[in-house]
């Protein structure tokens, strides 16, 4: 059981999310979804089931997708899970370049085209060309030795 501060969630319509945050289901309706902000748009990242990070802009939304926007949450990376970024990263692995930290990502309505997301930015600056890939990563919520894992995932 995960276990969150009331004040810390928002009950919202999914086309409501502007920053980065995750939107949880309520009564199994829907599934979760990673909300970005993307290219002048929001992005929205299904983070299970069929199609597991795929992607598609929020305002393509039919608006019935509703839940708890959790804006303080944690992305961590396994470090034995780093590589130097592949060629056709597949979706759903993190790659820390420059002052970014993205997630590989394919639009629905184009599902060859892998798209970097950007999660994080603002970083401390990496080597300039040099990036990595983590296909190991986890979202959490909490703090210090009291993070409870709400998603754990590995990209084979």
């Amino acid at each position: 059981m995960a276990l969150i501060d009331p004040g810390k969630i928002r009950p919202l319509h999914l086309v409501e999310g502007k920053e980065l945050s995750l939107l949880m289901p309520i009564g199994g309706k829907s599934r979760p979804f990673l909300i970005a902000p993307w290219d002048n748009k929001v992005a929205v990242i299904l983070l299970e089931g069929e199609g597991q990070f795929g992607f598609w802009p929020a305002d393509e939304s039919d608006g019935d997708d509703k839940g708890l926007l959790i804006t303080d949450f944690n992305i961590s990376v396994d470090l034995d899970s780093a590589s130097e970024i592949p060629v056709g990263p597949k979706s759903g692995t993190l790659i820390r370049r420059g002052d970014t930290l993205a997630i590989v990502s394919r639009p629905f309505a184009d599902i060859h085209q892998a798209v970097f997301i950007p999660l994080l930015t603002g970083l401390p600056k990496s080597t300039a060309n040099f990036g990595v890939a983590f296909r190991k990563w986890e979202i959490s919520i909490g703090e210090g030795d009291k993070k409870d894992p709400l998603f754990t995932f590995d990209v084979a």
